[in-house]
């Protein structure tokens, strides 16, 4: 695994089309070049493990663009492929839209790829395999799979377990597709994040799962803190039971009169069903005045970035006071369903064929740790001796920015949990 500092080696790379794995710590610019890159180049699919990663990326789920629905198993393969063979012979619209983006496709980006199966890894290659007609690995379509393993793993249930005894080695990286498709590694070893300093520094270590003592003195040093903040961090859950109480609760105690903002939605019903799932804004978004809010949108001028936090000063029109220091009217924003097509010259493009439109912001009580991925946060609250899986707890505190922005309500060595396989896999 090559350590990177900037983008060109691995530009290199990708537009000689190897198989590249971009990784590197939270906020080192990973899935922005690698979203680049599919943007720039004319045939190649965009995609992620999750609805949310997806809708960032502007592009879809693997598990939809290749049509596996919720199929996890190589041996499942026979339905999806006899799916695909019905839609290559097919004389429908959308069929034929379908096929014309798999037969012109050269290049499929996964973002979020730490959360891939193996098995699942396993069935995209014999997939493709049969759609592109070649018994090499993954029928010859450049794969860029984009991910920290040392952030969320993939899913594997007790049943799972049970049920299929090769998933106790859950990571793509432990398939010999792997070395089969020669994937050259990066590491991206920039911050655009946290910047440098002492937090920094500890969380690289938390990253690897390494707790010197000056690490754990940062940490107890964080424990039930008096933050001098304009407002409450996001206390952050490992379940997500309870966010959702605790955000309508701490609106309940505002006083003064609660709004309901319903969005709008554009397109086909089946794509705005998905939208609606995908889409990190609610459906329903309640509010008021007082209300302490986070963005959920990048500013194209940088006013606000994607976790920036807030209180609501008014409500018509909505004018929000940000941490930043900046007071701002929040316009809705539209969120926009793509999905492959091929145009007249051959390239993959991404139309639009649903929207939602909705305020860029929702309450900022609470979230999960899981649905933190991505964010920047100005001020986070959190008990880490709840985390239970590899990962969880670099995730969360991995989405503040400063130290200054950082309350622990409890922790212990056991909550910081790394996978010995993935320290191996990354030469650790």
């Amino acid at each position: 695994m090559k350590n990177v500092t900037d983008d060109q080696e691995i530009l290199k790379s990708l537009y000689s089309g190897q198989n590249t794995f971009i990784t590197g710590s939270a906020g080192s610019g990973k899935t922005y070049l690698a979203s680049d890159f599919g943007r720039s180049a004319s045939r190649t699919a965009i995609s992620a493990t999750t609805g949310v990663a997806a809708l960032t990326v502007k592009g879809e789920t693997v598990h939809r663009f290749l049509g596996l629905g919720t199929a996890a198993r190589p041996e499942h393969a026979g339905k999806i492929i006899g799916k695909w063979g019905r839609i290559k012979n097919s004389t429908k619209p959308w069929d034929v839209a379908k096929w014309n983006v798999m037969k012109n496709l050269d290049a499929l980006i996964i973002d979020e790829v730490s959360m891939l199966r193996r098995d699942q890894f396993e069935l995209i290659d014999v997939v493709l395999s049969f759609i592109k007609d070649l018994p090499v690995a993954f029928g010859g379509v450049q794969m860029i799979l984009v991910g920290d393993f040392f952030q969320l793993p993939p899913v594997v249930t007790s049943s799972d377990l049970y049920k299929y005894r090769d998933l106790v080695n859950p990571y793509c990286f432990q398939s010999d597709l792997w070395k089969q498709g020669a994937f050259e590694s990066f590491n991206l070893t920039c911050n655009y994040r946290q910047g440098e300093g002492e937090f920094l520094n500890a969380l690289e270590q938390i990253r690897i799962g390494n707790i010197t003592q000056e690490v754990a003195d940062l940490l107890e040093s964080r424990v039930d803190i008096n933050l001098q903040i304009p407002m409450e961090p996001v206390k952050l859950f490992s379940h997500k039971e309870n966010v959702s109480n605790e955000n309508i609760s701490c609106l309940k105690k505002i006083s003064g009169e609660k709004y309901v903002s319903e969005a709008e939605f554009d397109g086909k019903e089946f794509d705005i069903k998905i939208l609606e799932k995908e889409c990190p804004a609610e459906k329903n978004l309640y509010f008021c005045k007082g209300a302490q809010v986070m963005m959920l949108t990048n500013h194209p001028n940088g006013y606000w970035v994607n976790g920036t936090m807030g209180i609501i000063d008014e409500t018509n029109p909505v004018s929000i006071r940000l941490s930043n220091g900046r007071t701002i009217t929040a316009p809705l924003h539209k969120w926009e369903r793509t999905q492959p097509k091929v145009d007249s010259k051959g390239n993959i493009t991404n139309p639009v064929v649903a929207t939602m439109e909705q305020y860029p912001f929702k309450l900022a009580y609470a979230t999960t740790i899981h649905k933190s991925q991505g964010l920047t946060l100005d001020y986070i609250d959190i008990d880490l001796s709840n985390c239970f899986a590899p990962g969880q707890a670099y995730v969360a505190l991995s989405r503040a920015k400063t130290l200054e922005g950082l309350r622990l309500r409890g922790w212990n060595k056991n909550s910081i949990k790394t996978d010995k396989r993935v320290s191996k896999f990354y030469g650790l």
